[in-house]
């Protein structure tokens, strides 16, 4: 079981550093909505996204060894996951607020097994 958790919160941390970093390539730089549809249809761009796909499939799989909430966690963990990516490589904001708010979401990560 330890195992299985530990598989999880790493395909689930990969899947959403995948997914943030599509989304900074793809919209960041984007200067109209058309450019940032258009920007997503690249190999790279595509390849980044199927590979978190794959992470994310992976990482379901090992919660439902530890949880049937796979899912709800996986997705819980990823909000945490961006919330990271935007803080240390976009420069987002860091306050007390936010924080505890991380600290909810991985206190219901918790309590969902």
């Amino acid at each position: 079981m330890i195992a299985s958790v530990g598989l999880f919160a790493i395909f689930s941390v990969l899947a959403y550093t995948c997914i943030s970093f599509f989304a900074q390539i793809t919209g960041g730089g984007s200067a109209t909505l058309l450019q940032a549809a258009l920007s997503a249809v690249r190999p790279l761009p595509i390849l980044i996204l199927i590979v978190g796909n794959i992470f994310f499939s992976m990482a379901v799989f090992s919660g439902f060894g530890w949880t049937k909430f796979a899912v709800p966690a996986a997705i819980a963990l990823g909000v945490v996951t961006s919330f990271v990516y935007s803080a240390v490589f976009l420069g987002g904001a860091v306050s007390l607020v936010r924080m505890l708010g991380v600290v909810f979401i991985l206190a219901g990560i918790y309590f969902l097994r």
